[in-house]
């Protein structure tokens, strides 16, 4: 049941958190984990996910986040940096445990034509809280692409890096592909 909670944990991440500025309402859909991200009062968003474990037919976790998003600009408005951050609860389906998740996040992207490319350095973090004491400390490095294809915006989210799991099994490799949809 600890290894359960551990991956659950692993993937405790809004991704769509981390595309674009947060200007525009975002999807990533990937083999285990599908979030979405809103933004709403001021500068803040708002995400949900969930966590599939890459069993289409099981639900094993699910999340909320809130977040923000500071777009940086350089000298010219087609690079810039992105800072935030998003935190939230988890809540395990498969066995009765909270979580909290923590995803600072550094962002550097690049507009090509209407399009954008990205590359973030995220920590996306979990702590459990309820049902056992034990924690999932990610680094990771993402890269995004996206171009407009009619009124949206179509993409990828690669991430992959290192976790460790202080009370858990130590060291893994983390990696994710997904689809990103900006409306």
């Amino acid at each position: 049941m600890v290894g359960l909670i551990g991956m659950t944990l692993a993937s405790a991440d809004p991704g769509a958190m981390r595309v674009g500025a947060g200007e525009k309402s975002a999807m990533v859909v990937s083999r285990s984990v599908t979030s979405a991200r809103m933004p709403v009062e001021g500068d803040l968003e708002v995400a949900v996910w969930a966590d599939t474990g890459g069993q289409a037919s099981t639900l094993s976790a699910m999340g909320i986040a809130i977040g923000q998003t500071t777009r940086h600009v350089g000298r010219r408005s087609v690079v810039g940096w992105d800072l935030g951050w998003s935190a939230g609860p988890t809540f395990p389906l498969q066995a009765p445990a909270l979580a909290l998740s923590v995803s600072p996040y550094a962002r550097r992207w690049r507009s090509v034509g209407a399009g954008e490319l990205g590359v973030a350095v995220v920590a996306p973090a979990a702590v459990q809280l309820l049902g056992g004491l034990a924690a999932r400390l990610p680094v990771q490095a993402e890269l995004t692409a996206a171009g407009p294809v009619g009124p949206v915006q179509l993409g990828v989210q690669a991430s992959g890096g290192v976790v460790l799991s202080p009370g858990w099994s130590g060291f893994a490799l983390d990696g994710q592909l997904g689809v990103v949809v900006l409306f």
